[in-house]
């Protein structure tokens, strides 16, 4: 269980992870790994990099710049005929590096082509794959080689891959840090997909037991996190961390067994704030300003306690497919500009939804709406409180509970005066009302 550190603005360079004098480090008698490709590097342990392990723990600080971490596809295996190419070679375009530069953080030979990883030095992904017909030449070696096509250079982001964690030595950890590489669980470590990056993080095969503390993802071209898409994973632990901006998911975590969400924000992303499959816990977390809120997939025995989920489009929180067993309790949902507070498509049993407040429901939608027709008696909604001048009703397809407030029939009415509730004058526009003496979250200041 070893400790590492990379600080993500800088250059990439292959440093010698026996020699930490060698590491260009604010740190001193650590080894330093430098810009999302020694991040990359780390993960994998290419080059003179050791590959994280089991327990190990990855200490991140400043913001990674994933637009310049480029994929490219030669046509050749290169090197064949010639010097062969290394991680740590500086490449550039063929015409002498007039448009971009970059050192080699990772390399795999096939039996046609070889596919480098460069983080650039100058230009960005955009320039390369602009530049792709020119090809590409190794300063180091003094070879040149031709890109495969033009939709042979990617910018991926970072991937996760062959290493995992597990239940003896522990999860594999990624924490962000501040100037002075200490954790003060406030400042966060960024990784920026600068609208060129594909995902901020994704799951290049199964990858098990990961936690990421303190780490912002913004502005992919698609995920702020994707895993368990293409590949399973298991056993995700995010704490503090951030995805905004993303054009489609903040963090989308389907077929991703067990994840735990802890005091995460998930903001402004144009699809939906977070996708889940089973067995997912989210907990405690602001869920504003996204498509869709939190979005359930399949699966069931899903846990959504205590989240302020506010002001998303369609639903706060939205089950789809059969899913029996979750439990949504404690939430402050409020729907301006959205749909239902909380919606399943197709009805599921054994469901538990107690003690949320639910506001703001538009006309012609409802508080809770649980599938087209019939009422599930083993759905269990009570304790909750309603306030939807607007709503359709508070509930649909759901029996009502005895102790709830609201205008459903054996809803309670709001008597003047009583303490549990004035919708008169209750709303959650700043956050305020989810605070509690007991809690203090980091995100609501």
């Amino acid at each position: 269980m070893t400790d590492y550190y990379c600080d993500l603005s800088l250059d990439y360079e292959d440093i010698d992870i026996d020699n930490p004098s060698d590491s260009p480090s604010d740190l001193p008698g650590a080894f330093v790994y430098t810009g999302p490709g020694g991040f990359q590097a780390a993960i994998r342990g290419t080059g003179k990099a050791n590959a994280m392990a089991a327990g190990d723990t990855l200490y991140l600080k400043g913001t990674a710049d994933l637009s310049k971490l480029v994929q490219i596809v030669c046509d050749n295996n290169i090197g064949v005929g010639g010097q062969e190419w290394l991680v740590g070679d500086t490449v550039a375009d063929n015409g002498g590096g007039t448009t971009w530069i970059g050192t080699i953080c990772e390399m795999e030979v096939g039996a046609v082509n070889t596919t480098l990883l460069t983080q650039l030095t100058t230009g960005d992904f955009s320039v390369v794959f602009g530049d792709f017909a020119n090809g590409i030449q190794n300063v180091s070696q003094t070879e040149t080689d031709t890109i495969a096509a033009e939709g042979q250079i990617t910018c991926p982001g970072i991937q996760l891959a062959d290493v995992n964690g597990d239940t003896t030595d522990g999860s594999i950890k990624f924490i962000g840090v501040n100037v002075d590489w200490v954790q003060d669980f406030t400042t966060q470590a960024i990784l920026d997909g600068n609208s060129q990056a594909t995902n901020c993080v994704s799951a290049a095969n199964d990858v098990d037991y990961y936690t990421m503390e303190n780490i912002t993802f913004t502005r992919a071209v698609s995920d702020g996190l994707e895993m368990g898409i293409a590949f399973t994973s298991s056993y995700l632990i995010l704490r503090r961390c951030i995805a905004i901006l993303n054009t489609d998911y903040g963090l989308d975590l389907f077929q991703t067994a067990n994840p735990i969400i802890i005091e995460c924000i998930l903001e402004n992303n144009t699809g939906f704030g977070i996708r889940v499959g089973p067995d997912a816990k989210i907990i405690f977390s602001r869920i504003e300003g996204n498509s869709n809120g939190i979005y359930i997939f399949s699966g069931g025995n899903n846990v959504i306690y205590g989240n302020l989920v506010i002001d998303n489009g369609l639903e706060g929180v939205f089950v789809r497919n059969p899913s029996d067993g979750n439990s949504i309790i404690n939430n402050v949902i409020n729907m301006v500009g959205g749909q239902n507070g909380i919606m399943q498509n197709i009805p599921s049993n054994g469901e538990l939804v107690l003690c949320n407040r639910i506001t703001n429901v538009p006309a012609t939608y409802y508080g809770i709406n649980w599938g087209a027709s019939g009422v599930y008696d083993a759905f269990i909604e009570d304790w909750n409180v309603f306030y939807n001048p607007l709503a359709e009703s508070d509930l649909a397809s759901v029996t009502s509970g005895r102790n709830s407030y609201g205008i459903e029939t054996n809803h309670l009415t709001n008597p003047d005066g009583d303490d549990g509730y004035d919708g008169e004058t209750w709303n959650v526009a700043d956050g305020k009302a989810h605070d509690s003496t007991e809690i203090n979250l980091y995100w609501d200041s």
